[in-house]
């Protein structure tokens, strides 16, 4: 989407219209006059003065983040005002806000911004004739990590984890987008390989990758075996490794101590 800074343009005039009528009806689903607990930091919870309003300690001008097509639209192509879009967007907040919070951090109070994800029809022919539509202005919240985004496919995506549809080698290679039909294989297979579930094999196999281990931990518990060949003690503990997924508890083997005596020179005992 090359629109980004129209369409930042489009949510600070409507931003400011909406501000100055205070019966708006999109005021009460943002929440009038302060944000409900839960998107809140600590410090905005309690205090009459520390209550975050979402119409009054917004600092504009807004960052649009992402701007991405709701695929699942029932009449796609058919309404007046444009397809459904949402739009991710931030804002600064006012200075006795910021400074509540966060003040420890990496990049300072620099990063306590508004971030939600709003509802938005956009028209073919914008920004040349008619404006955009903000149908909601979603769920602000003050406490957002990156974890809390969702990939396409409703997974939450890890911190640092580059969504395939922006960026991937063969598109860069081709100086191509990322999200073009072309590229859907590739993307579905960098969400298998992205895994986080980890890596799952067998319990004999997981033994062949790891480190080697000793004789002792693959010595089977027999009876049978306390005689027998190292090959054939490996051979036993190798399948009761693949009946139980476990290695055979070790033989305890009593402690013997060697001590000097004038009387009778060395003596070993157990204990």
């Amino acid at each position: 989407m090359r629109k980004n800074n129209n369409i930042a343009h489009q949510f600070n005039f409507a931003y400011y219209r909406m501000k100055r009528h205070s019966t708006h009806p999109e005021r009460k689903k943002v929440g009038d006059p302060a944000l409900p607990p839960q998107n809140v930091v600590g410090p905005m919870r309690s205090g009459k003065n520390n209550q975050f309003q979402f119409w009054r300690d917004l600092r504009p001008p807004f960052s649009i983040m992402e701007v991405r097509r709701v695929a699942d639209e029932p009449h796609a192509g058919a309404h007046p005002d444009g397809d459904l879009h949402e739009v991710v967007y931030e804002c600064g907040i006012d200075y006795t806000c910021e400074r509540l919070w966060n003040t420890k951090s990496v990049s300072g109070t620099f990063d306590n911004r508004v971030h939600s994800t709003a509802q938005v029809r956009i028209p073919d022919c914008f920004p040349k004739e008619r404006p955009i539509s903000i149908l909601s202005w979603g769920e602000p919240k003050l406490n957002w990590s990156p974890a809390d985004d969702s990939d396409n496919d409703g997974n939450p995506l890890r911190p640092l984890t580059i969504d395939p549809s922006k960026w991937m080698p063969i598109a860069d290679e081709l100086q191509q987008r990322a999200d073009l039909p072309r590229f859907a294989g590739c993307r579905a297979a960098t969400k298998r390989a992205d895994s986080r579930r980890g890596i799952q094999v067998k319990p004999l196999q997981k033994l062949l990758l790891g480190p080697h281990t000793s004789l002792a931990k693959l010595a089977a518990c027999d009876q049978s075996l306390t005689n027998a060949s190292p090959a054939a003690m490996e051979a036993a503990a190798m399948k009761h490794l693949e009946e139980t997924g476990t290695f055979p508890p070790k033989k305890i083997k009593p402690r013997q101590h060697c001590i000097f005596t004038a009387a009778a020179g060395f003596v070993k005992y157990a204990g």
